[in-house]
């Protein structure tokens, strides 16, 4: 199963079809979607739930989305997991772009389709389902239960639950910080062809001088493909460090970074004084990195 990035929330599932060409793989989509067609008029909602995929993203047929919420439907009312997590997914999505009065309920219903998708043993659903309890959408915000259902769908081969439970586990944000575990994740993440864990194995490999050879390849790679994380994370490695990449990063909402910038104001290495400090431990302790926290309430603490 191949997945778009994390923030797009929409997941590519692939049916096969035994009598599908080996030849032009223009021609072998097509196929696809003929056999898919073929068994969803036959009332096979699983495979309406894959055309309805298709639908959603354009993917070998027109991009219909209207055609694709009917298919979709159609697959979860029937009790088929994955149509009533690719719904939740749409619903997340979509839900910034409505108005603001609607989107509690958008959020409420996308959570209802998550979790029944999840509890129907879909990985996508737990996904989503995550997501909301992560972010406290559509529910009380809830980081402990997010990270077991990140996991949950990491098992099942959701790369992006790997990268997001990875990400709770190095910042602390659901328990105690375990770099680690972060790691094995993003590796794990990275192995699935997920190019921002790459970028983020990358940094943590070198921040920890876990595989530094394998953390400046990575973070190479990345920052030729135009990655900021992978930018950043090479920067930080070099001597003496380059402070540019590492800013624009922290910019980009790389929090991290911002941590990072602080080590290096504090040893005289980046422009910056403690008003400066303190508002990027602020952005870091409210992207939810128990280090920036810790470090705010340090220096709140009256001074003996």
């Amino acid at each position: 199963m191949r997945c778009l990035p994390i923030a797009l929330l929409l997941f590519v599932a692939c049916a096969s079809d035994p009598e599908a060409p080996r030849g032009d793989p223009a021609e072998r989509k097509a196929a696809a979607v003929r056999y898919e067609q073929q068994r969803c008029d036959d009332g096979n909602q699983k495979a309406c739930a894959e055309l309805g995929l298709r639908y959603a993203r354009g993917d070998g047929v027109p991009l219909d989305p209207d055609r694709a919420t009917k298919l979709l439907q159609g697959a979860c009312d029937a009790k088929v997991a994955r149509g009533c997590g690719t719904l939740a997914g749409r619903l997340i999505a979509e839900a910034p772009t409505q108005a603001e009065t609607a989107r509690a309920a958008i959020y409420a219903r996308a959570y209802d389709l998550a979790d029944r998708a999840c509890a129907g043993g879909d990985g996508v659903g737990c996904h989503h389902l995550a997501t909301l309890y992560d972010s406290g959408l559509g529910t009380n915000r809830a980081p402990a239960r997010a990270l077991a259902l990140y996991t949950q769908a990491c098992n099942a081969k959701v790369a992006p639950s790997c990268v997001a439970a990875a990400s709770l586990h190095e910042r602390g944000a659901a328990g105690a910080i375990d770099e680690r575990q972060a790691l094995t994740l993003y590796h794990q993440a990275c192995v699935a062809e997920l190019p921002a864990a790459c970028a983020a194995e990358a940094r943590l490999d070198l921040a920890t001088r876990s595989d530094v050879a394998r953390g400046l390849a990575l973070a190479d790679a990345a920052c030729k493909q135009n990655n900021a994380l992978g930018c950043a994370a090479l920067a930080l490695a070099q001597t003496p460090v380059l402070v540019p990449p590492i800013e624009q990063a922290c910019t980009q909402g790389y929090r991290s970074f911002c941590l990072e910038l602080v080590t290096l104001m504090r040893a005289g290495q980046a422009a910056g004084d403690e008003l400066r400090q303190r508002s990027l431990l602020r952005l870091a302790c409210d992207a939810g990195w128990k280090r920036g926290c810790d470090e705010l309430a340090r220096l709140a603490a009256p001074q003996p």
